[in-house]
């Protein structure tokens, strides 16, 4: 095993600031304000002391408050850093944002504008979708024309993400939106399905009296369309672990080892689909019962649900969140009875957090066969056909456990925690960066079983796969101090390049958090998410022994799978032990015996030719043959 410096290539990044401000765009690159912000690019600074809290004045201004508000919505907002008095260096008051779309070297990431025409129709239809969701948020705010200056919607991959907050001057409407959209949507292939139904839409919304949630259910059922005409293939694992300093592990987790069996036991097809983390709240008798006794509940749940689903078309987004959000009440009713039943008290009542991701195979109707597989870790059999697949994520979680959606080039926040820092910023008392320095400010808010499930307000969202990645559930012990933000890149783009496997992916990756983040309990689920054709990985092309397998004895395209591969679809390591043996096929060279043979052919040609020629430039061409010299003398 490699050192871990070798092991761990990701350092602690640059925290990247977008300044505000009347004069900031008139900064000089490379001056230092008040002793501490360095100015690297026009209105991007860097903090070159990150360790001291960032000064705030005792009243935050109004213009701060905006952004406090939406802390639960950092996956497309920005929060507020600090301020800064750059008066001295004729600056004015600063304003100081943080969670700003700028990259690893520095750069803002680019306008989704400039990024059209070089991606596909299906991530349009997403773009669209996450900046109509946003401006049912901000237009009641009155900060609708953040999404009216192209310059301020940058995107991250499939993540739309706003530069700033811009308060609205006059009341903007839907056609001032599509007039942005229709720019857009002129860019793309004018004959693809997906790009004529956008085009379709812009029509409708410059009606004056199209309907907001009329327009929002026809964007979905475009951007669903189009996710389902791309194939889809899951797998999971999960792994726990009580970590170096606790002797108990109080964390719970679906999919899990265990759950397994042996490394090539598989289990049931859905299964994939499904992944659960439960983290026993610390300082509560039974934490481990409770985080137990949660995955279960969610489990049984899910299935029960996922029977009614199977009977039902397609059901909309808002009535499947409603649903699970229903069923992290029941679990957490199911763990307060059981706390009622113990008469158990205040800090004696055990609890949990919970994470829960599920992607529902839900079939929308399209025009045209949509090609999905979907492979599990678990599965003994394959599906009998491919349905259409809409490639909907749901995520739901209560507490600080996690869930992060991380691509090759890219690790990105889907879930808020529930604790009393982002309390204390949602109702605008203070700024994070002074919030986390509360004695208490990772006291939890909420968990389940404490107290009625009424009380309990589920964080959960949908999220739609358009592309390969990965989605990690973790613990706190896992994603504290930073630690995913810091050492994806050691794991994750090995996986999706096909140089490890998922197993060995969230193996290392735990034992490596123990080694450099272990405090608590750790736990870690992993659902790989592939969108893209299956090629060979290069494990499997360079597999030694691949040449001491046996040669397939059918035509069936999946038999030019390897092993491993051919276990995940869970075809039959020998195709010829289910066929009768009259019905046996001759089995069919491989490419490389077909080379050997043509080789061994034009060897044999070659000698044959060498001899004939050699044995003609023997012979005597004067003397006759021996049979013309016996005629010759017969009478």
């Amino acid at each position: 095993m490699p050192p871990l410096d070798d092991r761990l290539s990701s350092v602690k990044p640059v925290r990247y600031l977008w300044a505000i401000g009347s004069q900031t765009e008139n900064a000089p690159i490379g001056m230092t304000i008040a002793d501490r912000y360095h100015v690297i690019a026009p209105r991007i600074w860097i903090d070159r002391t990150p360790e001291r809290v960032p000064e705030a004045p005792p009243t935050l201004p109004p213009e701060s408050q905006i952004y406090l508000k939406q802390i639960r919505h950092s996956l497309h907002i920005p929060q507020v850093y600090g301020f800064c008095d750059g008066r001295g260096q004729g600056l004015g008051d600063v304003m100081l944002l943080e969670n700003v779309p700028i990259d690893e070297h520095g750069q803002l990431y680019p306008r989704l504008e400039s990024c059209w025409s070089q991606t596909r129709p299906v991530r349009h239809a997403y773009w669209l979708s996450q900046i109509l969701d946003l401006w049912k948020l901000l237009e009641p705010q009155k900060l609708a024309a953040s999404l009216l200056d192209p310059d301020n919607i940058r995107v991250q991959g499939w993540r739309v993400w706003l530069l700033e907050l811009k308060p609205t001057i006059g009341k903007p409407s839907l056609i001032d939106l599509v007039y942005h959209w229709r720019r857009w949507i002129d860019q793309a292939d004018a004959t693809d399905p997906t790009s004529l139904q956008l085009l379709d839409l812009c029509q409708h919304l410059r009606s004056p009296a199209a309907d907001l949630d009329s327009v929002s259910d026809q964007l979905d059922q475009i951007l669903l369309e189009a996710a389902a005409r791309l194939p889809l293939r899951l797998s999971s694992f999960g792994i726990s672990d009580s970590g170096p300093s606790r002797l108990q592990n109080e964390d719970s987790c679906y999919p899990i080892a265990e759950d397994m069996g042996s490394a090539t036991e598989l289990r049931g097809v859905d299964q994939a689909n499904l992944a659960i983390l439960c983290d026993g709240v610390g300082g509560h008798a039974g934490g481990e019962i409770a985080s137990q006794l949660a995955v279960k509940t969610l489990k049984l749940q899910v299935e029960a649900f996922r029977n009614i689903l199977r009977t039902k078309p397609c059901v909309p987004a808002a009535v499947i969140c409603h649903q699970i959000a229903t069923m992290v009440r029941v679990t957490n009713n199911t763990i307060a009875q059981e706390n009622d039943a113990r008469d158990r008290l205040d800090r004696e009542r055990m609890a949990t957090t919970a994470v829960m991701a599920w992607q529902i195979a839900q079939a929308p109707p399209i025009t045209r066969p949509s090609k999905v597989v979907s492979i599990a870790t678990a599965s003994r059999t394959a599906p009998p056909t491919n349905p259409p697949n809409a490639h909907e994520l749901f995520i739901a979680n209560v507490g600080d456990s996690r869930a992060y959606w991380i691509s090759a080039q890219y690790c990105q926040q889907l879930t808020v925690d529930d604790d009393l820092a982002t309390q204390e910023v949602a109702a605008g008392h203070c700024l994070y960066r002074e919030a986390i320095q509360y004695d208490e400010a990772a006291a939890l808010t909420q968990a389940i079983g404490t107290r009625d499930g009424a009380s309990i307000t589920p964080n959960v969202r949908r999220i739609v796969i358009e592309e390969d990645g990965v989605l990690l559930l973790c613990s706190d012990g896992v994603s504290d101090h930073q630690w995913v933000e810091q050492s994806w890149k050691t794991f994750v783009p090995p996986l999706l390049e096909g140089l490890t496997t998922l197993e060995a992916t969230a193996r290392d990756w735990l034992e490596v958090t123990n080694e450099q983040n272990g405090h608590d309990n750790a736990t870690i689920v992993l659902i790989d998410c592939r969108v893209s054709e299956p090629v060979p990985s290069p494990l499997e092309i360079f597999d030694p022994k691949a040449n001491d397998r046996p040669t397939p004895t059918t035509t069936d395209p999946r038999d030019r799978l390897t092993e491993s591969s051919r276990a995940l679809l869970s075809i039959p390591a020998n195709p010829e032990s289910t066929t009768e043996p009259s019905r046996r096929r001759r089995p069919k060279p491989t490419r490389t015996q077909q080379l050997s043979v043509a080789i061994a052919i034009a060897i044999l040609a070659c000698l044959g030719v060498w001899f004939s020629l050699k044995s003609f430039s023997n012979r005597d061409p004067v003397s006759p043959p021996a049979s013309e010299e016996t005629n010759s003398t017969t009478p």
